[in-house]
């Protein structure tokens, strides 16, 4: 929608302006950073959606953009294994659907009941351990 379009958006280190750059980079636009703030923390968190924009807009299948979506977050917050789980068909467990990182197969065959663990009480109560 606004691949190819350029935007200055003043403000944009931090809080309401950052936001706003993210929301526009998620669209392909082309951020101009304005502000006081960390502009080169900013500038890797927006390369980083970018990427993952780029990454899921250019593909149909939903595996890839998953794993484009895991592999952004092990370089966003710096770790060790990342893993996106959904429920299974009974709507009971939880099931890796994709996994990266040096958990990754461990990961890629766990299974959590709702409510059970850290992924099974996320899951229950909607929030973040």
């Amino acid at each position: 929608m606004l691949t190819g379009k350029t935007a200055l958006i003043t403000g944009s280190t931090s809080g309401i302006g950052l936001g706003i750059a993210k929301t526009l980079a998620t669209h392909g636009a082309n951020i101009v950073l304005n502000g006081f703030g960390d502009v080169d923390a900013a500038r890797r968190e927006l390369a980083l959606l970018f990427e993952t924009e780029r990454a899921i807009s250019h593909s149909t299948d939903l595996r890839e953009m998953l794993d484009a979506i895991v592999a952004t977050s092990l370089t966003a917050m710096n770790a060790g294994s990342a893993a996106i789980h959904v429920l299974d068909e009974r709507g009971q467990c939880l099931e890796a659907l994709v996994a990266a990182g040096a958990h990754a197969r461990s990961l890629q065959q766990s299974r959590h009941r709702i409510g059970e663990g850290a992924v099974g009480t996320v899951a229950e109560s909607g929030t973040p351990v």
